[in-house]
């Protein structure tokens, strides 16, 4: 029971973005860090801070984006089960959604999936059921 709990943590969503941003804040700190030196010249303390500004501007910029980038990645497949949903609910019962993992949204693709399977069921005994009554 212990190893599955560790499995859907490591799977996790949650997990994955929170490692991007933890790797980015590392990588920013890493970054400066290295630099600091080369930054600050004591000879010109002024033009020091606003390189230092400056970089960190552009390092805040570059990974704003990509941090944007990959979570728009991670959360591509929920627009996905949006878009299904909706089609669904006007009635098309022949949407399937194709599963790329066991996260959270891969087991939530399933159940959606065996949900429609479920419904179509429903429906055609449904159909029977009428027309053996008439």
């Amino acid at each position: 029971m212990k190893s599955k709990l560790v499995k859907r943590k490591k799977e996790s969503i949650l997990y994955k973005i929170l490692g991007v941003i933890l790797i980015f804040t590392i990588s920013i700190i890493l970054f400066v860090s290295a630099f600091w030196g080369f930054i600050l010249d004591e000879s010109n303390p002024e033009l020091a801070h606003i390189h230092l500004i400056i970089t960190v501007i552009i390092l805040i910029t570059v990974g704003s984006i990509v941090v944007s980038f990959i979570i728009k990645r991670i959360l591509k497949p929920l627009s996905i089960l949006n878009d299904a949903v909706e089609k669904v609910g006007s009635g098309n019962l022949d949407q399937t959604i194709q599963v790329k993992g066991n996260d959270e949204l891969g087991r939530l693709a399933d159940a959606f999936n065996q949900m429609i399977s479920d419904l179509k069921k429903m429906m055609l005994a449904r159909d029977h059921l009428l027309l053996d009554v008439s």
